[in-house]
């Protein structure tokens, strides 16, 4: 994931936008938008943004972000796409060009001014006047990267080939450079005292009469991104230095300059991430995002990275106490105003053991408000009491990736290579596992009836004596698909499932969701696979989405989450589907967001969360 742009109100109220979010599929979200609201970071549902048949639009790319104000925000990216912030929603502006918009700045809500373009047309620029966008002549074929002006009269956009636009207030003009490199970033002081900056090291100063090149630090190559300052004696321009093993920080991709008046020096920071946007509120509040995020609090650097990590599921014991958990041991926290991360560890673990084709994995079992557990991806677990999370060891061979249980004393966990561990009110204990393939999903309807399964098709019981390998009859996923590509289908059955749900409500009510592969396709997910235990008997289906996570508010109102595997099975492009007690049927979430969990406090009141720290709630 690449932060491309940041802009805020305050503080306490700043936005990022990224894009490269997931990878997992056609329909993958493409970009995201995360707050800063002065204490976490969180990312922000904007999906709704976007009709239900703007699919294009859902998987744009964001790369810039600017505001009047923290009630009017705009963000522009691939395609033209354009989407505004009202203070309480975001959504989507209607268009007036499929080129990409760079960039964006304004002077008031009511004179906003887009760039960018496209290779081999004219560089283009748009204008906002409160009403609607409207295209401007641009007197350029360049691609334009960024825009930034003084007042409304004073404006200056810059591009490839070295181009700087100036506008008076009545038309745009060019003025010359001194240069042919590509110019990314723009911004000033005042009128008189405007800085350009891009590849190749290059640094221009207008004086208020001509552009000239500024003496640079003493490293060179460096392909600068942006700039941003709180005055004429403290600016900040970020990029890409071309280190050499001669440099004194050699394994850096990013780099940070300051200009203090008289010349620019560079910023000494270990591990720094590729940085592709500077913004800051004042000299002692600046943020620098790229490859990561870094903050300066007026005295040093620091690394302040977005919460992005993927969320794999929620519980909660009201509308306002929700509890979601993520990658590595990540715990985050609903209020019921606002989300904050509860339980951060510095080192994230991922044990390769995730399933759903996501990376890391994560499960919550409470049996109340003040007696929580969630899964870590290692042999540990943590425990919520009511005041505080703590570590609890488990003795367990391997990394947990699922938590059930039926009471304050008796909970189960399952994870790699069959591990399996039990809690008995006062300590968690290993406990002999009857297969060695990975355990994802356990559930249960009583203490001597429950269920795990995992990678291969497996499924384990416990019949409150021992756990015990279930055999699940065969099925052929592919039906008439079989000779797909002019393949042949072989070897499709169970064996080639991987389930990534265990659903139990009662002994005669136990679903299986996940997903079926084909070792003739090379192994990849095909497409949604569920089993259905009635009591006696297994029944086999294919169902619209590939179930991660499910809630349970009556018989016949359930909530399915996971991933349709679109691009396969074309005819069920959504990731959510409803249970009438019927049938599963779909149910629209943007047509683009992987989900893993979900949780509601009521059948107005949901929550599902996934990859790339999404957040959705029904209302």
């Amino acid at each position: 994931m690449y932060f491309e742009g940041v802009w805020g109100s305050a503080a306490d109220d700043v936005w990022v936008v990224a894009t490269g979010v997931a990878m997992n599929g056609p329909s993958s979200p493409a970009s995201a938008i995360l707050h800063w609201d002065g204490s976490d970071w969180l990312t922000v549902d904007w999906s709704r943004a976007f009709q239900a048949d703007a699919s294009t639009s859902a998987q744009a790319s964001l790369y810039a972000i600017w505001g009047s104000a923290a009630d009017d925000i705009w963000t522009v990216g691939s395609g033209g796409t354009m989407v505004h912030w009202n203070g309480s929603n975001w959504s989507e502006s209607d268009s007036i060009t499929s080129a990409d918009l760079r960039a964006v700045w304004g002077s008031a809500a009511d004179n906003v001014w887009a760039v960018g373009g496209a290779v081999g047309s004219d560089g283009t620029i748009l204008h906002y006047d409160g009403k609607g966008w409207l295209a401007t002549p641009s007197a350029t074929s360049a691609v334009l990267h960024a825009v930034w002006g003084s007042s409304a009269e004073n404006v200056w956009a810059v591009g490839s080939d070295g181009v700087i636009l100036h506008w008076t207030g009545s038309a745009w003009s060019t003025v010359p450079s001194g240069t042919n490199v590509t110019l990314r970033g723009v911004w000033g002081s005042n009128p008189r005292d405007v800085w350009a900056v891009g590849s190749e090291s290059t640094a221009l100063r207008w004086d208020g009469t001509a552009w000239a090149a500024a003496a640079w630090s003493d490293t060179p190559n460096w392909d600068l991104a942006a700039v941003w300052g709180s005055g004429a004696g403290d600016v900040w321009a970020v990029g890409n230095p071309s280190w050499t093993y001669s440099s004194p920080y050699p394994y850096s991709s990013g780099g940070i300059a300051h200009w203090d008046g008289v010349a620019w020096s560079t910023a000494s920071i270990q591990s720094m991430p590729s940085l592709l946007a500077v913004w800051g509120s004042a000299s002692n509040n600046v943020w620098a995002v790229g490859g990561g995020s870094l903050h300066w609090n007026g005295t040093t650097w620091l690394r302040s990275d977005p919460a992005v990590s993927n969320l794999y599921a929620a519980w909660g014991s009201a509308a306002n106490d929700i509890w979601a958990v993520g990658k590595g041991g990540l715990v985050v926290h609903w209020d019921g105003d606002a989300w904050s991360t509860a339980l951060d560890p510095q080192e994230k673990m991922n044990n390769g053991c995730a399933g759903n084709g996501r990376e890391g994995s994560g499960a919550i079992w409470a049996n109340g408000a003040k007696d929580v557990w969630a899964t870590t991806e290692t042999a540990d677990l943590v425990h919520w009491n009511g005041d505080a999370w703590s570590t609890v060891p488990t003795g367990a061979n391997d990394a947990l990736m699922a938590v059930w249980g039926s009471g304050a004393t008796d909970a189960w966990a399952v994870g790699c290579w069959g591990s399996i561990a039990h809690w008995d009110g006062n300590t968690w204990s290993p406990w002999p596992s009857p297969t060695n393939e990975n355990l994802i999903a356990v559930s249960g309807a009583a203490p001597n009836d429950v269920w795990a399964a995992g990678y291969a098709g497996t499924v384990v019981h416990w019949d409150g004596m021992r756990w015990s390998v279930q055999k699940l009859p065969a099925v052929d996923w592919w039906g008439s698909n079989c000779q797909q590509g002019g393949t042949s289908c072989t070897g499709i059955g169970w064996e080639s499932t991987e389930w990534w749900l265990v659903s139990s409500t009662a002994p005669n009510d136990v679903w299986l969701m996940g997903a079926w592969t084909s070792a003739g396709w090379g192994g990849g997910f095909m497409g949604p696979a569920a089993s259905h235990w009635n009591g006696t008997e297994w029944s086999n289906s294919k169902e619209p989405v590939a179930g991660a996570g499910i809630w349970l508010n009556a018989p016949d109102d359930r909530w399915l989450v996971g991933t349709s595997l679109e691009g396969f099975y074309t005819d069920h492009p959504q990731d959510i589907a409803h249970w009438n007690g019927v049938a599963w049927s779909d149910s629209f979430a943007g047509g683009w967001v992987f989900l893993n969990g979900i949780w509601g406090s009521s059948p107005r009141e949901t929550w599902a969360v996934g990859q790339g720290g999404v957040v959705l709630r029904k209302r």
